[in-house]
């Protein structure tokens, strides 16, 4: 198999990207520090951006990483993209691969959740309470179940006769 056909780079790029953009990359989960709202560039905002920053700290769903963007393109070839810094497009994860409230935040804001290579648990508020019954009980009535039949109740293809047409 010769290296171009194979998914080596585009791994060896995913972990490259990593160090290179910020630590983060597309798909990463995360979470926000704790003094993210003192941030200076999150005090510049408005009200409505802090609310909803706060929001999803408060949250204990899932956050995931869409993607990674220079905060300001570099305008020249080969200037270095370092200098600008980074911001992330992340989203909630209400079930997987349902993604709702994005939201574009300065990458200092955000830490990276260590998972190795399992996947996130699931967030409290999306577990339901189990009602399994492993002792049985008795019913207070018992129901019969209905007998099934070919013919419908209105006896449509059934007996023309009881029809009317005699």
């Amino acid at each position: 198999m010769k290296l171009k056909e194979s998914k080596f780079n585009l791994l060896y790029e995913d972990v490259y990207n990593r160090y290179q953009s910020g630590g983060l990359v597309s798909g990463d989960i995360v979470r926000f520090r704790a003094n993210a709202l003192s941030n200076p560039r999150v005090k510049e905002m408005t009200e409505e951006y802090k609310q909803y920053i706060r929001d999803l700290m408060e949250s204990d769903l899932i956050l995931k990483v869409g993607a990674v963007k220079q905060a300001r393109p570099a305008m020249q070839y080969g200037m270095a993209n370092t200098i600008f810094g980074y911001s992330a497009d992340i989203v909630q994860e209400y079930a997987p691969g349902l993604f709702k409230n994005p939201i574009t935040v300065p990458i200092e804001l955000l830490e990276r959740v260590e998972t190795g290579p399992n996947r996130s648990s699931v967030p409290d508020s999306l577990k339901r309470k189990d009602t399994t019954q492993i002792k049985p009980e008795k019913a207070d009535k018992v129901v019969k179940p209905r007998t099934l039949s070919t013919r419908t109740d209105t006896d449509i293809g059934g007996n023309f006769d009881r029809a009317g047409t005699s």
